[in-house]
């Protein structure tokens, strides 16, 4: 019976040191890529690319290359008889992979605009990081206070 359970035990371990490997690699592979929010779809037929060009150079004054961006897409096409809420309310985001790393560092540029841009992660890795989001913001809260509190 021991032997079972350290069999289990070993793994179980091997297990996790996979799941961990297998989300370094595709947080890695997801470098370079951005979800824009809030781009409104259209029924025909869009250019994902030439709209998230134009986006960004008519919302924020960034003009790409043609080689800047590798791809642009909608995830999926949805099922109109789907009772979906979010899929009736939201736009589909817009995902980009980009060839190099440099949009990002200026997206707050794009915050009152009704638009928003973010990484596009894992879902392991979003998962932890709307756990911890809430912990952050509450730090920064006492950061603001403790800084007025020395102000005064």
């Amino acid at each position: 019976m021991k032997a079972l359970e350290t069999d289990i035990t070993e793994h179980e371990h091997k297990m996790k040191m996979l799941t961990e490997k297998v989300v370094q690699n595709e947080t890695q592979s997801r470098c370079n890529n951005l979800r824009l929010f809030g781009v409104d779809e259209t029924t025909q037929p869009e250019d994902s690319e030439k709209l998230f060009k134009e986006i960004l150079h008519r919302k924020m004054g960034i003009a790409l290359d043609d080689r800047a961006i590798a791809r642009a897409h909608r995830p999926r096409k949805r099922n109109p008889t789907t009772n979906d809420r979010m899929s009736k309310s939201h736009p589909q985001t817009i995902i980009v992979k980009l060839e190099h790393y440099m949009i990002f560092s200026q997206r707050t540029k794009i915050k009152e605009t009704g638009l928003c841009i973010e990484e596009y992660c894992p879902l392991a890795i979003d998962t932890q990081m709307c756990r911890l989001y809430p912990i952050i913001k509450a730090a920064d809260a006492l950061k603001m206070k403790m800084e007025q509190c020395r102000t005064r």
